[in-house]
């Protein structure tokens, strides 16, 4: 592994776990950890540390984890394992900014047990 490639995966992995950080429940940390969990598997957990945790608006700490799993694409790794890492993020960053519809926070269909899809 070049080291650009270990960067590139540990400013990545730093993103995600700074999100799981500031999520604003368990659920949506969870969820930002799968997709940390993900982005180590696809890496056959040969993985870097991780570089110091920032701290800033999550918004901003959100667009930093989607560009850097992008960025990964630049050291071979499969465009699947990019849409489906950021299809995780894009999950992540629903549950932590849900709202309440009728009373009830709607969960995404891979973590609601009543959800039959």
């Amino acid at each position: 592994m070049l080291l650009a490639h270990a960067v590139a995966i540990a400013e990545a992995r730093t993103y995600i776990a700074a999100l799981a950080d500031t999520a604003t429940s368990v659920l949506s940390s969870v969820a930002y950890d799968r997709a940390l969990i993900y982005l180590d598997s696809v890496h056959g957990d040969q993985v870097p540390a991780l570089t110091g945790i920032p701290f800033g608006h999550p918004a901003t700490l959100y667009q930093l984890a989607q560009q850097s799993v992008t960025d990964l694409g630049a050291y071979g790794l499969d465009p699947v394992h990019i849409e489906l890492m950021l299809a995780y993020l894009s999950d992540a960053w629903a549950l932590d900014h849900s709202t309440l519809e009728h009373g009830a926070l709607v969960l995404p269909s891979w973590i609601d047990p009543m959800d039959p899809s």
